[in-house]
């Protein structure tokens, strides 16, 4: 299994302060990480957009057959247009070392997560849980629409932008890691478990 910090900029941003991926987002901190991915707060620096950088390691990167489903699977949900699902701005590899580290770029929401909300004690009234629940409703139908099917729905990836309306992260890479995890149990996070519960 490899390690969480097998990822570009785990070592490198201690030394240097930062790291830029394609060249294009520079890393700030990490937002979470899990088994199978770390997410970083980063910056665009085309038009200095708030961004987030999701990392997968490298070992992905090294199977023809998961980069050849990855991009697939991104390209598909990169697609997708509605006001209830995040915006895939940009995914592929950056190589470092000889090695590939799928990447994926979404936007970012200043709002954070259902996850978050509830960790601090928040609860939804009914009439919040009913508008959340009609928005992600609403954020299916379309993607279904498309033939796109999530995979992995938790309140980790419902977001929430500035106006409180939720969105849907990580459509295409959800279920691309959730069928790894089927196919190797041995690669579920015991955090990761606890935090769906």
């Amino acid at each position: 299994m490899t390690s969480r910090d097998d990822a570009p900029g785990a070592q490198d941003r201690q030394r240097s302060g930062s790291r830029t991926v394609a060249g294009r987002y520079r890393l700030g901190p990490t937002l979470g990480s899990g088994a199978n991915a770390k997410s970083f707060d980063s910056v665009d620096l085309r038009d200095e957009s708030p961004v987030v950088v999701k990392m997968l390691p490298s070992q992905f990167g090294a199977s023809a057959t998961f980069m050849e489903r990855f991009r697939a699977d991104l390209e598909v949900a990169a697609a997708l247009d509605h006001p209830n699902i995040a915006r895939i701005r940009d995914f592929g590899a950056e190589h470092v070392g000889g090695k590939a580290y799928p990447f994926v770029v979404t936007e970012q929401f200043a709002g954070g997560s259902l996850r978050g909300m509830l960790d601090r004690g928040r609860n939804l009234s009914a009439s919040q849980a009913l508008l959340v629940g009609l928005d992600v409703c609403r954020g299916l139908a379309h993607a279904h629409a498309q033939g796109l099917v999530h995979g992995s729905l938790t309140p980790s990836n419902l977001l929430f932008d500035g106006d409180r309306r939720v969105h849907i992260a990580d459509f295409g890479i959800a279920r691309l890691l959730s069928d790894i995890v089927w196919r190797d149990p041995s690669r579920i996070d015991i955090e990761i478990g606890r935090a769906h519960v």
